[in-house]
């Protein structure tokens, strides 16, 4: 009797630490990116539950698509690695938190104002950069969620040079 063998993982450069690949069947990739997507599938039931996103929840989520991202990075899938780094750090935005800083020119006085996921923010945002940048995938700035995200991104780094310069002067 003959065994029969079938491929259903590899790995490419694996010497190369920063560009090495598992590639696998699709059934297989499947497979293994199921808990990523059941988590976040249990985030959006808690959602839905709760009615909002709490700032416990938002990690939860950031966690799961930073790891889903991950995974996606590894396996070859680089343009929907970027677009879940995107998407966690979209989790760190909450619509109270859009104005980063506050100048009160009146009173002279200044105060700034981080969200309780604005590090998480600042730091997800630096790595889709540097992923769009290693992949040359800076198209996926086209789609609206990832141009949203960048946006406020770039709007935090502006409001941010802005305070630093008040503050100097003062």
């Amino acid at each position: 009797m003959g065994k029969n063998y079938q491929l259903v993982a590899w790995t490419d450069n694996i010497s190369d630490s920063e560009n090495g690949r598992l590639g696998m069947i699709p059934s297989l990739h499947y497979e293994m990116q199921e808990p990523y997507i059941r988590e976040i599938g249990r985030c959006q039931a808690e959602e839905r539950k709760a009615g909002t996103v709490s700032t416990d929840l938002a990690r939860r989520y950031v966690r799961a698509y930073e790891e889903n991202a991950e995974f996606m990075f590894l396996t070859g899938f680089s343009g929907d690695g970027i677009r879940s780094l995107f998407k966690a750090a979209s989790y760190c935005i909450d619509d109270e938190d859009l104005n980063w800083a506050y100048i009160d020119t009146d009173l002279g006085s200044y105060t700034y104002y981080c969200g309780p996921l604005s590090h998480e923010f600042d730091r997800l945002c630096r790595k889709c950069i540097r992923m769009m940048e290693k992949y040359s995938r800076t198209d996926i700035l086209l789609e609206d969620e990832p141009k949203y995200v960048m946006g406020i991104y770039n709007e935090h780094l502006r409001e941010s040079r802005d305070l630093a310069a008040y503050v100097e002067k003062d």
